[in-house]
């Protein structure tokens, strides 16, 4: 009697191993590990990204350099368009044939986020409740990948632009601060009105207002009513007028063609006066 129990209970055991084995090799991946894509980053030269919360942004890559596509054209992050092109090459964890998975059920509706790669389009579905991993796809194929884009999914175009209040390689001709203008003559720098400041001194102040860059950027509803600080460059024609949102606690500039603010911190008022 003992003897049958315990046949039984081997009996019982091998079933359930059986059963284990059968569920673990359904969820196994239909194919192996690869890369997302075939694309090379390099080739890439054009961006689009859909979100539904935010307005579509697209990114054009010209020279060595990404923009974003506005008027005016407004320099990109190049650190974070990177993060971007990674998703090319990214690593699939697992893989799908879209046809033997319900794609609603793993979050891919019409409005689903997506990002475009030249005429390459990767949506991205939801997150593994498991894992943490973001369920993507591209044309017939479904993957699970690392979650590396929540924050590039989840963020306002400001989060997207370069935080230099000029661009790379361009260097300033004239600056119109309130009551003083600095301007490039005769291959020095002079002062209106005049100042006991040497040309070197003045150039030191111009290179710190070239060097200098944002903590954080944020949306700005232009105002007439401020004072502002004009920079003339070296590119023909290329003027940047900025308004002076706040100097108290911090220096907050704004600029009203891009529609931003500029939040430089408190070690930056020094940028409004050459004297200070």
């Amino acid at each position: 009697m003992k003897s049958r129990w315990v046949i039984n209970l081997l009996l019982l055991v091998a079933i359930g191993l059986l059963s284990l084995i059968s569920y673990q090799q359904s969820k196994q991946p239909e194919t192996d590990t690869t890369q997302l894509t075939s694309l090379n980053p390099d080739s890439i030269t054009e961006i689009s990204l859909h979100r539904p919360t935010y307005a579509d942004l697209v990114f054009s890559k010209q020279g060595k350099s990404w923009v974003i596509l506005s008027d005016p054209l407004i320099t990109a992050d190049q650190g974070r368009i990177r993060s971007l092109l990674n998703i090319a090459t990214q690593t699939t964890l697992r893989e799908y044939s879209a046809d033997s998975i319900d794609a609603g059920k793993l979050g891919f509706t019409e409005s689903s986020s997506h990002i475009r790669l030249n005429n390459l389009t990767i949506i991205f579905g939801d997150i593994d409740a498991l894992d943490g991993l973001r369920y993507v796809r591209t044309d017939k194929r479904m993957a699970l990948i690392a979650d590396d884009y929540q924050r590039a999914l989840n963020a306002d175009f400001t989060w997207f632009m370069n935080k230099r209040l000029i661009p790379v390689n361009r260097h300033i001709l004239s600056l119109q601060l309130p009551g003083q203008t600095m301007s490039r003559s005769g291959g020095k720098w002079i002062s209106i009105p005049s100042s006991t400041h040497s040309p070197e001194e003045i150039q030191a102040f111009i290179q710190s207002w070239e060097d200098s860059a944002a903590l954080n950027i944020e949306r700005y509803e232009p105002d007439t009513d401020t004072d502002q600080i004009i920079l003339e460059l070296d590119n023909p024609n290329e003027v940047i007028h900025l308004d002076i949102v706040s100097r108290e606690n911090e220096l907050i500039l704004g600029r009203a063609d891009y529609r931003v603010q500029y939040k430089l911190g408190n070690a930056y008022q020094t940028l409004l006066s050459i004297s200070q």
